[in-house]
């Protein structure tokens, strides 16, 4: 029923969300709102978060390539090579970080991901 065009109205049907939920949607969509009124704060930085312990830092860089251009990815590491679990990625432009952060689900080899901004 999703889209269905009922006369001169279009229907838009979602699930219903329990208080709770909807609330912290809110509140998520009021940070993205600070974040675009700030663009000018943006770096050019991500960090993401939940990758996998042993995973290369080319395959990273492969899977975020198709958002923009990459300059740096930099996975942080104990001294026997085992990653902490996040890495840092460097784009060439700002606009390529803002759409990585409003995807709502990333997976790399079956895990979610979740992305942080970097502030000046």
């Amino acid at each position: 029923m999703n889209n269905k065009k009922i006369g001169d109205c279009i229907l838009y049907v979602n699930r219903a969300i329990k208080k709770e939920e909807r609330e912290k949607i809110l509140k998520e969509n009021e940070k993205s709102d600070v974040l675009l009124k700030n663009k000018k704060n943006l770096k050019k930085t991500i960090i993401v978060k939940g990758i996998e312990m042993k995973i290369q830092e080319k395959i990273i860089s492969s899977e975020f390539s198709v958002f923009g251009r990459i300059i740096n990815c930099k996975i942080l590491k104990r001294d026997d090579g085992v990653s902490f679990g996040l890495c840092f990625l460097t784009f060439k432009n700002r606009s390529d970080i803002l759409t990585i952060m409003f995807m709502r689900k990333k997976y790399l080899f079956l895990r979610k991901l979740n992305f942080n901004l970097i502030l000046k």
